[in-house]
């Protein structure tokens, strides 16, 4: 099968990215001819990705259209008061929708020279569906579409994808109201729509009320579950957070707890360290939050670190704890299980469908910290807990989450929607 995925950029890789990545040289290794189109490209990335065995087409625009892509429409305003998220969405960039419109044409034209041919095209992280639908409009013929969604937009259905979110305040701008509208005509043109758990497919049902809407629960790549590393014996409990530093992440709640485990068992506190495995933009907040809860000192900060890095901090850890808000899926929990660690995690959005409460870890609610201190604590003094939990877990994640069943059941999707007559 020809497939084409239509990717906003490759210059940096996220989870996103290393999702299509390996989704992509995944179905390549089963013989399927697979490229990946986006506009921006770095070059390590292209080279691996063409060492996967996956070609690579850059969609051609000028140099006005490639910064406006660049820019995100609205960002997050967090502040914390006593360690609380107060969070407000502005606009971070006025862009006029006449330049919206002429960008999303121009990025179509250039995207419809490159599409024909392919039995499936397969649009990723907003707003590629969007890009795909102008491109579609100016071609004589239709392939399959199948929009990798994930999640809804959060900015422009915030009322939905974060309604257990801290309370925030939004006004619409005439940009999203343009967005939205663009995003609706590109949805509604797809054939099906993926999402990654059942809470992202309740949400985008819920957006695209008239659409076939699936799931497909994502899975660990060998990448980062692999080898043997050092273990550290110094008698210290690990609690590791593994996550970008973003506000829905809500690693301002994992200090909380932590800080509020120091009041809990003081003694057992003086054992622990908590590693913030992940960098983001609001490293320094987090960093003070520390601070003013007095807390810092047990508290490491790793920065980035590696794909091939990560299974050291697993492979240490006592526990991990993953606490996001309205998170669609969640790829730590999972990964955190295949190692044979308990996780602590949300008991809302994808996380509560990945650990299963009182077997392979504990949820709660992410905003109640002094419930995810005393799950933390009933984890550390109970080591008999810990290896029963993690060994439940780590066969949970094999039987479940395994990258070769995620490929399964999108290649499942694929042949079912390319069929002559679909």
């Amino acid at each position: 099968m020809k497939i084409a995925f239509v990717h906003n950029s490759f210059l940096n890789t996220g989870g996103a990215e290393k999702f299509t990545q390996w989704l992509c040289a995944a179905l390549a290794e089963r013989g399927h001819d697979i490229t990946l189109i986006s506009p921006t490209f770095n070059e390590d990335i292209k080279k691996s990705i063409t060492n996967s065995g996956v070609s690579c087409e850059t969609i051609k625009l000028r140099p006005f259209s490639l910064s406006l892509i660049g820019q995100r429409f609205n960002q997050l305003k967090v502040t914390f008061q006593k360690g609380v998220p107060k969070i407000k969405l502005l606009s971070s960039e006025r862009i006029f929708v006449e330049e919206n419109n002429a960008v999303f044409n121009e990025i179509g034209l250039s995207l419809s020279r490159l599409l024909p041919g392919y039995d499936l095209v397969i649009p990723h992280i907003w707003p590629s569906h969007i890009w795909t639908a102008y491109a579609i409009r100016k071609m004589k013929t239709k392939p399959a579409l199948i929009w990798i969604c994930q999640e809804p937009h959060r900015v422009l259905y915030s009322n939905i994808t974060d309604a257990y979110s801290p309370a925030h305040e939004k006004t619409e701008t005439a940009d999203e109201a343009f967005l939205k509208e663009q995003d609706q005509k590109a949805a509604s043109i797809m054939d099906v729509i993926i999402g990654n758990s059942e809470f992202s497919r309740k949400n985008i049902s819920t957006i695209y009320p008239d659409k076939d809407v699936r799931k497909i629960l994502l899975g660990f790549h060998s990448e980062r579950v692999a080898g043997s590393p050092q273990i550290i014996e110094d008698g210290i409990f690990r609690i590791v957070c593994v996550n970008r530093l973003f506000s829905p992440k809500n690693v301002q709640g994992v200090i909380k707890a932590y800080a509020y485990l120091k009041e809990l068992a003081p003694r057992l506190y003086d054992q622990t360290r908590l590693q913030i495995v992940g960098t983001g933009p609001y490293e320094k907040e987090l960093k003070d939050l520390g601070s003013n809860l007095g807390i810092d000192d047990r508290i490491e900060f790793t920065g980035f670190v590696d794909d091939k890095d990560l299974p050291g901090y697993y492979a240490n850890a006592a526990l991990v704890i993953y606490l996001p808000y309205g998170e669609p899926f969640g790829l730590v929990p999972v990964e955190a299980m295949r190692w044979g660690k308990p996780v602590i995690a949300s008991s809302h959005g994808g996380p509560a469908e990945t650990v299963v409460d009182g077997e392979t870890g504990f949820l709660v609610d992410p905003g109640d910290y002094e419930s995810a201190a005393k799950a933390v604590e009933k984890l550390l003094i109970n080591p008999e807990l810990r290896m029963e939990m993690g060994e439940a877990g780590k066969s949970r994640a094999e039987k479940f989450f395994s990258h070769d069943r995620v490929v399964d059941e999108f290649e499942k999707i694929f042949f079912e929607k390319t069929k002559p007559g679909k």
